[in-house]
């Protein structure tokens, strides 16, 4: 099956790229990236994850929890708290864990 030959090609190439880029502690500086939680931004030749549904719906929940928290935590919510959160959210969003959310995208 083409998908299952896909998914696991990705999953290989993303252990790969954990592997590399991890170091053995799970210290975050601006060169290294947590062990085994790494979240990588990818693309196919065909579309980018920005333009799938599932990114956008997953960008719509985060920038409601964003608010909502900041709502909570008796912040204000003006113009620049909704766009802050938009921002950060798409962002979030577009990081993927697995090859399954890869595929997913597509």
């Amino acid at each position: 099956d083409l998908l299952l030959n896909l998914q696991k090609r990705i999953v290989k190439a993303m252990e790969s790229f954990r592997s590399v880029a991890s170091p053995e502690s799970d210290e975050k500086d601006e060169a290294h990236l947590p062990s085994r939680s790494a979240a990588v931004f990818t693309k196919l030749s065909s579309r980018s994850p920005k333009d799938s549904t599932m990114c956008r719906a997953r960008a719509l929940e985060l920038v409601k929890i964003k608010l909502l928290s900041l709502r909570e935590s008796g912040g204000k919510i003006d113009s620049n708290a909704v766009k802050a959160a938009i921002m950060a959210s798409t962002i979030e969003s577009l990081k993927l864990q697995s090859a399954e959310e890869v595929l997913e995208c597509f």
